[in-house]
């Protein structure tokens, strides 16, 4: 090999490389891709179900209950989650709360 000034030059040998690993196959991954995205797909469904019954039964209730202290009684107070309006059990039955003036 010649350099930039004309000189001759020799080149070193190079090492020996170390023998090259068989290529890898990879297939085995791919299933365990899928079994993951099963099971993913398994438990947000799983989460689905349990959560409709929960939406229904536990929360949110159509009332929320409270108390109201008027004069020297105590009535409860039951107030809709959906539209605000409130009611207090009178002797009589729920009465309609009307808001202050």
């Amino acid at each position: 090999m010649q350099t930039l000034f004309g000189e001759q030059t020799r080149t070193r040998p190079q090492p020996p490389q170390p023998p090259q690993p068989p290529p890898v196959s990879y297939g085995h991954l791919r299933q365990n891709s899928f079994t993951v995205n099963v099971f993913t797909l398994f438990c947000f469904i799983l989460i689905l179900i349990a959560s409709i019954p929960f939406a229904v039964y536990v929360w949110p209730t159509k009332y929320a209950y409270d108390r109201i202290h008027i004069n020297d009684s105590e009535y409860p107070v039951r107030v809709r989650r959906w539209t605000g309006d409130a009611e207090y059990l009178s002797p009589t039955g729920w009465t309609p709360l009307r808001p202050a003036e």
